[in-house]
């Protein structure tokens, strides 16, 4: 029987905590954050999604090519239209 049910089946029964990592020679901080699990399903690695570098330049150009409002290019020190 995989640990995580262990631990529940001994909360279940009204353990502590401590009694639950003492006996089962796991940290605390792991017995409790698998009480605090509801989903034991493995999930996908997350990634951090970051904005492109060339966000802020891709908006001037499109803005320049679509007949924009004039845009300042800090580049080129000029008024794009």
């Amino acid at each position: 029987m995989p640990l995580i049910y262990i631990i529940k089946e001994m909360a279940r029964d009204g353990q502590s905590v401590a009694g639950i990592a003492r006996e089962l020679a796991v940290d605390e901080k792991t017995v409790r954050k698998y009480l605090n699990l509801e989903d034991f399903s493995p999930s996908p690695p997350g990634g951090i999604v970051r904005p492109s570098k060339l966000d802020p330049h891709t908006t001037a150009r499109t803005m320049a090519r679509l007949g924009g409002c004039g845009i300042r290019d800090p580049r080129m020190g000029r008024l794009v239209q």
